[in-house]
């Protein structure tokens, strides 16, 4: 007869990689959202001047747009809104343009930053984008 822990074991490994096999059945990689997602994001990059990290982004396939939530974290494992995108910056057709200027104060100490898009469609989903790694110079930002 099998003791309870060895079941216990045996379940929790069956759920570990049931969740592992649900979450990376999500993510494309080219684009970082489901491939029935209304929108597809076609690059997702971030430049630091002075005191500023301004993560952009380009989109293709625009149906159903809501809104983007920009997150950071310092850690790649708690992400909090850095803001709020609403509108593209620049439309050609399909193709859409975006960006966010990130001026936290939190940033100064910091070596290294996480950014990831939260896109809010018009129905209320959600999908996240795939996690973009800034460094951090530490002469450009300046806590103030």
């Amino acid at each position: 007869m099998k003791s309870t822990s060895t079941l216990l074991s045996k379940t929790a490994c069956l759920l570990f990689f049931l969740i592992i096999i649900v979450a990376t059945s999500f993510a494309k990689p080219e684009n970082g959202f489901p491939s029935n997602t209304p929108i597809k994001i076609t690059s997702f990059t971030a430049t630091v001047k002075e005191n500023v990290i301004i993560p952009a982004w380009q989109t293709e396939q625009q149906d159903d747009n809501g809104y983007f939530e920009v997150e950071r974290s310092f850690d790649a494992v708690s992400f909090k809104t850095a803001g709020l995108v609403l509108g593209a910056e620049i439309i050609n057709g399909l193709n859409a343009s975006f960006r966010f200027k990130d001026k936290a104060a939190d940033l100064g100490d910091k070596s290294i930053a996480y950014y990831r898009l939260k896109h809010i469609d018009n129905a209320g989903n959600v999908m996240y984008s795939s996690v973009l790694t800034v460094n951090l110079p530490s002469n450009k930002i300046i806590r103030k």
